[in-house]
């Protein structure tokens, strides 16, 4: 819009000036630069971009304005995954994952998602698919207040074996309740990120989950 990737959650919230860049890519950029990593043990951190337009222009706007901030992310060549200190993912709208592919050179990789079935979709690489997303409350129905349903432990075995296919996939849960009993389950099965709004209440379930030792 106007020559600039705007973040909104519609188009109408969109305002000149308030950009992807502007937002995320600058600062995440200057603390890189001023602490040499964004997480303690600098694995990378995942910046997670929904495009909210199918058109070329908004994939061609983030492939410039992540090249502009040259050595932050992760970058693919010809397969081969040349790590950075943060993993651009698209999860909203991208092209077919055939073409992103075959790309000589992306700084970006997509998402995956699980159905209720066990399903995965779109597959692919680790170099393609690095996340894989299970979406708690439209596909569990288990709250943590009683036994835990033999469907949920398939499903949940079904997307730890989607992370486990493609070496470098991430598993990710979100809108996920706010239970001890879920967190544990979901940690003990091998999730690597957990979806949350609340952070403080996230913080008190890890560290319960956890015994206090996290």
């Amino acid at each position: 819009m106007g020559g600039e990737l705007r973040v909104a959650h519609d188009r109408e919230a969109a305002r000149p000036g308030r950009t992807l860049e502007s937002l995320y890519l600058e600062p995440l950029s200057r603390r890189v630069r001023r602490c040499g990593a964004l997480l303690a043990d600098s694995t990378p951190f995942l910046l997670l971009v929904e495009l909210k337009t199918r058109k070329e222009a908004a994939l061609d706007s983030l492939r410039a304005a992540l090249n502009r901030h040259a050595g932050l992310f992760s970058t693919v060549r010809a397969g081969i995954v040349e790590p950075g200190t943060i993993d651009v993912i698209l999860v909203g709208w991208h092209p077919e994952p055939a073409r992103l592919a075959a790309e000589p050179v992306r700084k970006f990789f997509i998402q995956a998602r699980i159905d209720a079935s066990g399903r995965i979709s779109p597959d692919g690489p680790g170099d393609l698919v690095r996340l894989v997303s299970l979406d708690y409350g439209a596909t569990v129905r288990w709250k943590g207040s009683s036994a835990i349903p033999e469907p949920v432990r398939r499903l949940l075995a079904a997307a730890v074996e989607a992370k486990r296919a493609a070496p470098g996939r991430l598993l990710r849960v979100h809108d996920v309740p706010s239970n001890e009993r879920v967190y544990r389950l979901l940690l003990d099965a091998g999730v690597d990120r957990i979806g949350t709004k609340d952070l403080a209440r996230t913080r008190q379930l890890l560290v319960e989950s956890r015994g206090g030792a996290w």
